[in-house]
């Protein structure tokens, strides 16, 4: 296992602290050995599957801002994914390994992944757990995919970017165009 940096401890507490109190200590200590760290320098790209080597996981952006796209030769990128602080995404191995999921850093970024078995055994192990993700990640998540599938499903080109300024306010000028034209112009996910 490999020793974690302070900043990791750091972003790590920062982002869980507020949500599980002292009396569930186990249960962060849990979560926090079964974690990996990922730093990824603005304008970077890594291939998830090849990267992290877990297919089944949850990516949590600590600190940041990341486009998650797939890439299926011959066919060019589609952005399905943009990740802020605190959003979450689900990589599935069965719909992303086939794809090439990849993720880009458009700022540098810090990213907690979970290995999927690790998260079932902890919440088997640990109750509060499974309430934390249930109540935390997954609702996270959700809003993510629901903002992208209603972004893909607007009528021109005009309503589209007016959705993707609302939901991404504080980042919308961060994105490059290369990127948010995608979701402009992209079929139905």
């Amino acid at each position: 296992m490999k020793i974690k940096s302070i900043k990791e401890i750091k972003l790590f507490l920062n982002f869980f602290l507020p949500i599980i109190n002292n009396n569930h200590r186990h249960a962060l200590r849990y979560v926090f050995r079964h974690s990996i760290f990922a730093e990824i320098p603005t304008g970077n790209k890594i291939s998830v599957s090849s990267f992290l080597g877990y297919s089944d996981s949850f990516i949590l952006v600590l600190q940041g801002f990341v486009s998650g796209y797939i890439l299926e030769f011959p066919m060019p990128r589609r952005d399905v994914w943009l990740g802020v602080s605190g959003s979450v995404y689900f990589n599935e191995s069965l719909i992303n390994e086939v794809k090439g999921f990849n993720l880009e850093a458009l700022e540098d970024s810090w990213l907690l992944i979970i290995p999927r078995k690790e998260l079932e055994k902890g919440c088997d192990d640990y109750p509060i757990l499974n309430r934390l993700f249930s109540h935390l990640l997954f609702p996270n998540a959700i809003r993510d995919l629901n903002n992208i599938t209603l972004l893909s499903k607007l009528d021109g080109p005009e309503n589209k970017l007016r959705y993707f300024k609302t939901i991404y306010p504080k980042v919308w000028k961060q994105v490059p165009e290369r990127i948010y034209r995608t979701y402009l112009i992209q079929p139905d996910l």
